[in-house]
């Protein structure tokens, strides 16, 4: 078994400990999740059950403490309880006890949304760091967990655990960057320990995870993610009341609004994650099988990264592109629509991409005309959008099949267009938002495509990177099982937060299954 830490969080207030137990029995550490309880009462007695279920080594979630939940957690200490994981606000206020906790062999994590801290340094205080993403659901912040990493890395020598779109292939990715560990929640809740009612169970089957929505202030970066669903009046008046609102108005607005019973008057927590839980529901069934996953994709997509060294010079998709480094520079409008930055781009080794943007006529021909000049036989490409007026994109594409560029980008584009520049020679990329959509695209004959998480800029879908990314090597991995397609057809983009060596690294162990039955993926930034 790996040393990746696989912490399983209980749906907030929802009362069962299946979870916790079952968790800690398959190797992984159970979490009660009371994060936004203020009974004290109610969280002990949950604790008391797990003790008479003789569950050791589980973990406690709180975003507050007083004087009787201390004592309670540290009479807890001799009774399994080994992890407590409490809200980075509180831990300079109760630096005493969580020094105590720790004395005790209790291992306290400080949970962190945000990017900064501004407080004292937390390195001396805690024994590690949950960065909880925004793709996460309840109380989040601005970045995703792989931003929240890559920040967090940087400042502290402590172990770091991420919160938010873990999967088998995003673990990988993360151990191999010296991340300890991780949380699932909404990804387990249709697991055979989950204890929701089946009405539940039957409409988490098929969501796609753009049904989860922030709600907050987007001036501060403080949010609060919820699953929305059509004719939810009490979902549509706190969308209404917390916008614009930072996390002491939203905690307000949540007290005593979760329920899982009756959902139609009250508030979901689910992150975009709720994507993975019916497809794992039927893959793995039971949590030791899923850690059996995690760990066994630890060990194999670090080495299938190296074996294939899908971004590296001269890697087989850069041959195939005609580059030095299998990169493209996404199209930037005012940033891209220039021949002088295509030649810089190009220079440098990667693939340049015209941003037409609204481009047309003759502004549009003389950029074309000046790249032509400046790049000679060096390959470029262009970037479309799909959904402009009908008539900007027909002349927009009337010049591009002149000009004829090696490659094109559709962002919000449909395999019928794609497919009108790909009958001139011209190989197009098609962006997918959601892992529900390729295989219709590749149905329609698509095999080009670019997987863009949130964290890009422009236009964008609603998945970050590690959802939209895990989902779509999984999804590719069946069409490929199908034998109805192979591997080589495909050649694929991942953009989303990739700027340096551990992100390019991460984006590599993440998608090496892919690489490693010859698909080409490679990765794009700017986009």
């Amino acid at each position: 078994m790996s040393e990746f830490k696989k912490f399983v969080y209980t749906p907030i207030e929802h009362d069962d400990v299946t979870l916790i137990i079952s968790a800690c029995r398959s190797g992984g550490v159970g979490v009660l999740n009371a994060e936004y309880e203020i009974n004290p009462v109610l969280i002990v007695a949950q604790l008391n059950l797990l003790a008479k279920k003789a569950c050791q080594g589980y973990g406690l979630k709180v975003d507050f403490l007083d004087d009787n939940l201390i004592t309670e957690i540290c009479n807890y200490t001799k009774k399994g309880l080994h992890w407590l994981i409490v809200d980075s606000k509180i831990v300079s206020i109760h630096e005493a006890f969580i020094h105590e906790l720790r004395h005790a062999g209790v291992k306290v994590l400080a949970e962190l949304k945000q990017s900064y801290w501004s407080n004292q340094s937390l390195d001396q205080l805690v024994d590690g760091l949950i960065l909880k993403g925004n793709e996460a659901g309840g109380f989040v912040g601005e970045n995703s967990s792989f931003i929240l990493f890559q920040k967090w890395h940087k400042q502290t020598n402590l172990p770091l655990y991420i919160h938010g779109g873990l999967t088998p292939h995003v673990a990988a990715a993360c151990s191999a960057v010296g991340v300890a560990g991780g949380v699932f929640d909404s990804q387990v809740l249709l697991m055979d320990e989950s204890r929701l009612p089946d009405f539940l169970r039957s409409m988490f089957s098929n969501l796609a995870g753009n049904e989860t929505v922030l709600v907050g202030n987007g001036e501060v970066g403080e949010y609060f993610r919820l699953l929305v669903r059509p004719g939810y009046a009490d979902v549509q008046a706190f969308i209404r009341d917390g916008e614009g609102q930072g996390y002491d108005t939203l905690k307000h607005l949540v007290s005593t609004k979760i329920n899982w019973k009756e959902i139609r008057k009250g508030l979901l927590p689910i992150g975009q994650d709720i994507c993975f839980a019916g497809s794992w529901k039927k893959k793995y069934r039971y949590l030791v099988d899923l850690f059996k996953a995690v760990d066994a994709a630890i060990e194999n997509n670090l080495s299938q990264s190296i074996d294939a060294k899908p971004i590296s010079r001269n890697a087989p998709l850069a041959e195939a592109l005609g580059i030095t480094y299998p990169l493209v520079q996404g199209p930037m409008t005012r940033v891209s629509d220039s021949a002088e930055f295509a030649a810089a781009v190009a220079k440098g080794g990667a693939l340049p991409m015209l941003a037409f943007a609204l481009l047309k006529g003759p502004a549009l021909r003389k950029l074309l005309l000046d790249t032509t000049h400046l790049l000679g036989d060096n390959p470029w490409g262009i970037g479309l959008l799909g959904f402009v007026p009908q008539e900007l994109f027909d002349g927009q594409l009337t010049l591009a099949i002149e000009f004829h560029p090696k490659y094109a980008i559709i962002a919000g584009g449909r395999p019928d267009q794609a497919t009108r520049l790909e009958a001139a020679k011209i190989p197009t990329f098609l962006h997918v938002p959601t892992a529900d959509l390729i295989s219709l695209f590749i149905q329609e004959g698509a095999r080009r495509f670019i997987f863009e998480g949130r964290e890009c800029g422009g236009h964008i879908g609603p998945l970050s990177s590690f959802v939209l990314w895990s989902a779509m090597v999984d999804r590719l991995l069946e069409e490929l099982q199908s034998g109805k397609v192979q591997g080589s057809e495909f050649e694929v983009l991942f953009a989303g937060g990739i700027h340096d060596a551990i992100s390019s690294a991460m984006v590599q162990v993440l998608v090496a299954p892919l690489a490693a039955i010859s698909m080409s993926p490679l990765t794009s930034t700017g986009l």
